[in-house]
């Protein structure tokens, strides 16, 4: 049976800072599901600085978001149906699954670098809430503290 889902597509590009008249919200349906597969519904999504970049049709080092489409993004979600005996209803799972509310998937586009099976990956042990997989643990804080703790030559005293 088809499930019905909302997204958000991006139906203008921004010059400059974008504002609500660049977006729509869509009504979707998914169809139904196929062995294999697992119905995720997304509980929390992240938008982070580096997703202006995706909204130019001139992006450089990332693809440019396509128009009147879902938008992409890091999201953690809840199994609501399974046919894959991996994952059972109620698993927490992270993705890049666009911003929409719920999506199907086989697990083999799920975020790579959770889990070294590249599949969907359960990680709310040792007390860390799910949603901080799309905050302070998330892709953009993640960068920034590779690049400060990799990267820079930052030494203590110095301001940056």
């Amino acid at each position: 049976m088809p499930t019905m889902t909302r997204q958000v597509h991006l139906v203008q590009r921004p010059d400059g800072m974008p504002s609500p008249r660049h977006f729509m919200v869509v009504d979707a349906e998914l169809p139904g599901l196929e062995p294999g597969q697992v119905l995720v519904e997304n509980l929390w999504m992240s938008v982070d600085p580096y997703m202006r970049r995706n909204m130019d049709a001139d992006a450089k080092d990332l693809e440019p978001w396509p128009l009147n489409a879902p938008l992409d993004g890091p999201a953690v979600g809840r199994v609501v149906k399974s046919l894959n005996p991996a994952f059972a209803p109620g698993d927490i799972v992270e993705s890049l699954s666009r911003w929409q509310d719920h999506f199907i998937s086989d697990g083999a586009a799920f975020v790579p670098f959770l889990s070294a099976s590249n599949a969907l990956i359960k990680r709310t042990a040792n007390g860390i809430d799910p949603r901080d997989y799309v905050g302070l643990l998330g892709v953009a804080p993640m960068t920034a503290y590779a690049a400060m703790s990799c990267l820079s030559n930052a030494s203590p005293g110095d301001t940056v």
